[in-house]
Order: structure tokens, then sequence, then C-alpha cells
């Protein structure tokens, strides 16, 4: 079996610590592993949803029964915004007249203003405000945010018949 280059580098950091291990137990003079160099690593995906599959996607997020959730989702496909980008999201950050959101821990550790368009911005203005939490998707636990909509999304995939399509 031909493993991926990410399998085989995890395999060979796995030996190359191992062996450092036995050097550093003086069972080995040297390490046998250093100097041999990893693959060249590339996780990219690209898989977009064609406009029928936005459609199911779309009337299985009606159906799911936790809404904040399939609140999450929806704003995670109306902005492009990563997972943790909206589960970190707070009301705080959101401006809804100047139609914006301010995203202050990215993950290039820079903040930055993501414009929401008019799906998301409906969105919001559909979301409750709690009293008790700043978050945009508030979680079961008082003050936190909505932890992982993970769950949700699987349900929503397998309702909606997706298949090979992760979160953002």
């Amino acid at each position: 079996t031909k493993l991926s280059p990410a399998s085989t580098n995890r395999i060979l950091s796995l030996l190359h610590h191992m062996f450092n291990l036995a050097t550093k137990w003086e069972m080995l003079d040297a390490n046998p592993a250093s100097g041999i160099r990893k693959y060249r690593e590339n996780n990219e995906r690209l898989r977009y949803l064609s406009e029928d599959e936005v459609h199911r996607f779309l009337k299985a997020v009606q159906q799911e029964f936790n809404q904040v959730a399939g609140s999450a989702l929806l704003f995670l496909l109306y902005t492009g915004a990563r997972k943790q980008e909206a589960l970190d999201a707070k009301w705080e950050h959101i401006d809804l007249i100047n139609r914006r959101w301010l995203i202050p821990d990215n993950k290039s550790g820079k903040a930055r203003y993501a414009i929401l368009n008019d799906v998301a911005v409906s969105l919001l203005e559909s979301q409750t405000c709690l009293a008790d939490n700043p978050y945009v998707f508030p979680g079961k636990i008082p003050g936190q945010s909505l932890n992982n909509p993970s769950k949700a999304f699987r349900r929503i995939l397998a309702h909606a018949n997706i298949t090979d399509f992760r979160i953002h």
C-alpha cells in the first residue's frame, strides 16, 4: 500500500524521535534518520458545492434541530470565513450598519474586516442576541460560544445527500 506524503512524514518523524531517544540513552552513536528529507505536503483541496447542492444544503439546514449550529454553518457559507473565526464572532465586532465584521484573531494573527453581503446581514439580523452571552453563535454553556458544529454539519450533509465536503 502506498502511503500519502503526509503519512510518510509522520512515520519519519516518529522514527527520528525514537532514534533521538536511543542516541540520548547511549544505545546508538548517531541518529540514522537524520538527513532524510521529508516529502513536500500539499493538503489543499478545492471542493465547491454545485448550485443544486447549495439548494439541498439550504433546505437541510432549515430542518436541522440545532438551529444555532445551522446558522453558524450558513454564516460560513455566506462569508467564506474559517470555522473558528465564525465560532469566535462576538456581537461587539459586528457592524450591521456598515455591513462589516471585525475578525480580531485570525490565522495570520492580524485583525481584518470581512464585508457582509445581504444574506449574511439578514442571517445576523435573525440571530437572537443573548444578554449573558457575547457570542453571535452561543453555546449551551452560558457565556461561551458554540463549541463545534460538526455533528450538525454531518447530519445536514447526510440529509442533503452531499459527500466529500468539509467545513472551511
